[in-house]
């Protein structure tokens, strides 16, 4: 799962990205296929650490190298309620997936090794 952390950062990058007009795909055919889609996607969701390097290599794509130096500050300013909003919005029943495992039934063979 992905930390608070790394959501923020993410929503960040997101929200850089569609200040630009940018769909993740205008990203990797503005960027030659430097930024694919998909791990850009990834980082956006959380879902996937970005390091150092390639955070300050894709601001600078973005035009805005001072991202690295902003970015812990404005993630900082995310608070309790904040995050308390989101989960209201977006864990809700609707769009939540249950899955129920149950345990294989034993053999025979199984059972009477058991005994």
């Amino acid at each position: 799962m992905a930390s608070d952390y790394a959501r923020a950062l993410g929503a960040r990058l997101r929200a850089i990205r569609t200040q630009q007009g940018l769909s993740l795909h205008g990203v990797e055919e503005k960027s030659e296929g430097r930024w694919k889609a998909v791990v850009v996607g990834s980082y956006e969701r959380g879902d996937r650490a970005v390091t150092v390097q390639r955070l300050s290599e894709l601001a600078v794509f973005y035009g805005d190298p001072n991202l690295i130096n902003t970015t812990l500050a404005k993630v900082e300013t995310i608070g309790k309620n904040d995050i308390q909003r989101v989960a209201k919005t977006y864990l809700t029943e609707e769009n939540r997936t249950v899955i129920t495992t149950l345990p294989k039934p034993k053999t025979e063979s199984a059972a009477k090794a058991a005994n």
